[in-house]
């Protein structure tokens, strides 16, 4: 990775931690986030790295030790329940360079969290990185409907009609 789009990945990450807060780049960081973000997605497959979960329970199953399943859920919803065999690093915490150390290279780096979006999130940080990561297709919504994804699921269908216009 060259050292603009480390720059980039850097500037990326601190932007994307600070979603909630007013953050702005300068134009010179801008135009290098853009630039490696065209790449990023140009090079992007149609499934968007997602996996199954049918597929990560079958990897499991066979016992395969060519990937390590990380948990990107809060250390409490973690211990409510997870994945065999599944790591926990908070999404928020995934950047920081000890977290990052426990993530190796040469294996296939596969995240979840509750319903998929901030696995997302890390999975692209991860992929601009180098890492060989994946990300489980709805989260734990589909693999198991732990206390914490029940209430993601009633939150979703008590909170939207589902009737709104589209526009063809």
């Amino acid at each position: 990775m060259s050292t603009m789009s480390k720059v980039a990945v850097g500037i990326l990450v601190i932007s994307l931690s600070c979603a909630s807060m007013s953050y702005a780049l300068t134009p010179d960081e801008a135009k290098t986030v853009r630039k490696v973000a065209a790449e990023f997605l140009g090079i992007m497959p149609e499934n968007t790295f997602l996996l199954a979960p049918e597929a990560i329970n079958e990897r499991l199953q066979s016992g395969a030790k060519d990937f390590v399943l990380v948990d990107v859920r809060s250390a409490k919803d973690f211990q409510a329940g997870h994945i065999p065999t599944a790591i926990n690093i908070p999404y928020r915490d995934i950047a920081n360079e000890q977290n990052l150390a426990k993530l190796p290279t040469d294996k296939d780096i596969i995240l979840y969290c509750n319903s998929g979006h901030e696995s997302t999130k890390v999975l692209s940080i991860l992929k601009m990185l180098g890492y060989n990561a994946y990300g489980m297709k709805w989260g734990m919504m589909a693999w198991s409907p732990v206390p914490a994804t029940a209430a993601t699921l009633k939150a979703i269908a008590t909170g939207t009609s589902g009737i709104y216009p589209l526009e063809k």
